[in-house]
């Protein structure tokens, strides 16, 4: 499954980061910005045998002042 650039954080030209998986289904992914750091994040969502291993729902960061 693709996702979009993570790098540089202002403006993202390129992807840079990536997670394996072993095992594992990817079933949503997602490029975030985070409140601190030089790039973005990848958020995946994964399932084993078609079961979602994580069904917590991600808390939208706060706005910084």
């Amino acid at each position: 499954m693709k996702h979009g650039p993570t790098y540089p954080v202002d403006k993202p030209d390129r992807s840079i980061d990536y997670i394996a998986l072993d095992g594992l289904q990817a079933v949503s992914i997602e490029v975030v910005r985070l409140p601190v750091g030089d790039h973005r994040a990848v958020v995946v969502e994964v399932a084993k045998g078609g079961t979602r291993l994580s069904s917590a729902k991600r808390k939208a960061p706060a706005k910084r002042r």
